[in-house]
């Protein structure tokens, strides 16, 4: 197995700060749960949840998609989520 390297540490300690988060987060939605392109309120919520990280959101798109910026004008790496 290889040493991961400084970002792939550094992503899994976030990860691992905010376990509890995480979890509830993911709960949350397990107990709202919503049918295919009518997740407005599991869309909602990670809008939220971005705009709380201080990201600058889209919503909208594919009627319930939520995109958020890691960087604003940025035209290097993305992040998708996807359920």
């Amino acid at each position: 197995m290889r040493e991961m390297d400084p970002i792939e540490k550094l992503i899994c300690d976030t990860i691992d700060a905010h376990r509890e988060e995480i979890i509830e987060f993911g709960k949350d939605l397990w107990h709202h749960a919503e049918l295919g392109y009518r997740e407005f309120r599991t869309s909602q919520k990670l809008k939220e949840y971005l705009q709380k990280l201080g990201m600058k959101t889209v919503d909208g798109l594919a009627i319930t998609g939520v995109k958020g910026y890691l960087k604003e004008n940025s035209d290097g790496t993305q992040i998708c989520f996807y359920r």
